[in-house]
C-alpha cells in the first residue's frame, strides 16, 4: 500500500504577500498549460485548487491576484498521442526551470527578510544612542536633557583635563 507524497510546505505557512516576477511567470505558463491539458494532474481538479497548491498559498490569494480569470474551471487532459506527449514532457521541464527560479527568488526573499528581523531584534535589544535619545527628546521639545549632559560631560573632561594638566606639570 502506497502512501500520498504530500508536496513540501514553507516553514512560515502559507505564501502571503506581494507576487515576485518569478512567481507571476511560473503561474502564467501553468495556466496556460492547465487549460491545454499538458499536466500531469488529476482529471476535474480546480484551477484555483492547483495553483494554490502550486504555488503554495491561500485560494483567496490567487483569486485577488487575477480577478477576472475563471477559476472555476476543472482540468481536462489532453489526447495522448505522441505529438501531446512530447508537449507534455516540454511543458514538465519548462515548469520545472520556473518553479526553481520561483524558489530561488522566495528563498532570497526569506533570507532577506530573516535579517533584517535579526537587525531589528539587535537594534531594540541594544541600549538607546545619545542620537536617539536626542531624537526622541527634540520630538518632545524637551531639551533638557541635553544641558544636564553637556554639563556631566565638560565636568569629567574638565576634571580629566585638569588632571592630566597637574601631571603634566608635575612631571616638567
Amino acid at each position: 500500500e502506497s502512501t500520498p507524497v504530500e508536496e513540501p510546505v514553507i516553514s512560515s505557512g502559507l505564501r502571503k504577500g506581494k507576487w515576485t516576477l518569478e512567481e507571476e511567470e511560473y503561474t502564467w505558463r501553468l495556466v496556460q498549460h492547465f487549460n491545454v491539458g499538458l499536466l500531469a494532474i488529476p482529471e476535474g481538479t480546480t484551477l484555483r485548487s492547483f495553483l494554490s497548491s502550486r504555488l503554495q498559498c491561500d485560494r483567496m490569494r490567487i483569486t485577488k491576484k487575477f480577478r477576472g480569470v475563471c477559476f472555476g474551471r476543472k482540468y481536462q487532459p489532453c489526447e495522448r498521442n505522441p505529438t501531446n506527449l512530447l508537449a507534455m514532457v516540454s511543458a514538465e521541464k519548462e515548469l520545472n526551470i520556473l518553479q526553481a527560479r520561483f524558489a530561488l527568488r522566495d528563498e532570497q526573499e526569506q533570507e532577506k527578510k530573516s535579517a533584517m528581523q535579526k537587525e531589528i531584534e539587535a537594534c531594540l535589544a541594544a541600549p538607546p544612542s545619545s542620537f536617539a535619545v536626542a531624537s526622541m527628546a527634540k520630538q518632545d521639545g524637551d531639551m533638557s536633557w541635553l544641558k544636564r549632559t553637556d554639563i556631566q560631560n565638560s565636568s569629567s573632561s574638565s576634571s580629566s583635563s585638569s588632571s592630566s594638566t597637574s601631571s603634566t606639570s608635575s612631571t616638567s
